[in-house]
């Protein structure tokens, strides 16, 4: 008899669990019970998941230690914006709303780098003004609000969730693998140690996937008006975690 991957495993819990709040999204998209910003939310932030990780698993198969680094920083960023969302009305909107405000932010910066050509091009900053403009007409349309603010920072979301430490360190160690520092460049030099570090990746990806699916799922269930029984307590106990993983004594400020 084969014994069973744990590597396998836990791929398939993952993705299980993401199938399952796709699902849910869809039962609540029929109820019609939240608003449409509301549900449009979580239309794309939990589809995000799937996308980062099905790459983490790609870059681990590919042995690319930085590239599993880098999806995994994305699921730690994920998970945050799981956390503050769920965690109130205000919270949620605050993030749908930044997407107005990054757009704002991007076109600030090509604007300043349009500038810095030896002849800046007047009709690429014009064509920004305009842009920013038509973007400013379609924001009351589409349920935006007090897009004057800054966009929400993400160590400042998780410092208010009482995530700040664990964010900050997680993030520093993703980091260093992330980018090409020296640590990177020296110490796995051969694809099988590559591979093996890869691996604490997956694990890790694979546990913030999890309970960001189980916070969402508890969410909908409480809030959101679904009929299906939640699974978020079992899919935490198969990884051997405690179902408060992310709203336990761990929430310290800094």
């Amino acid at each position: 008899m084969t014994s069973r991957n744990p590597i396998t495993d836990l791929q398939e819990l993952a993705l299980r669990a993401m199938l399952a709040e796709l699902g849910t999204i869809s039962e609540l998209a029929k109820t019609k019970i939240w608003e449409p910003w509301h549900l449009s939310l979580w239309q794309h932030l939990i589809p995000e998941f799937v996308v980062s990780y099905k790459a983490l698993i790609a870059s681990c198969q590919q042995k690319d230690l930085s590239a599993s680094a880098w999806m995994t920083r994305n699921l730690l960023e994920l998970t945050v914006w799981v956390v503050y969302c769920v965690g109130s009305r205000d919270n949620a909107k605050r993030f749908y709303d930044d997407k107005a405000r990054d757009a704002f932010d991007l076109l600030d910066h090509l604007k300043l780098f349009a500038a810095l050509a030896d002849k800046p091009d007047t009709t690429l900053s014009d064509l920004i003004d305009t842009t920013r403009e038509a973007l400013v007409d379609r924001l009351p349309a589409e349920g935006y609000e007090d897009i004057d603010e800054t966009y929400q920072q993400v160590h400042q979301a998780a410092k208010q969730l009482g995530l700040g430490p664990f964010f900050k360190n997680t993030n520093k160690l993703l980091s260093k693998f992330a980018h090409p520092t020296a640590m990177m460049v020296f110490s796995f030099p051969d694809e099988d140690s590559r591979a093996q570090a890869s691996k604490f990746f997956l694990v890790l990806g694979t546990v913030l996937c999890v309970s960001s699916m189980a916070e969402f799922d508890r969410y909908a269930n409480t809030v959101g008006g679904t009929t299906s029984t939640s699974d978020a307590d079992k899919w935490m106990s198969e990884l051997g975690l405690k179902a408060s993983l992310l709203r336990g004594d761990h929430r310290n400020t800094e």
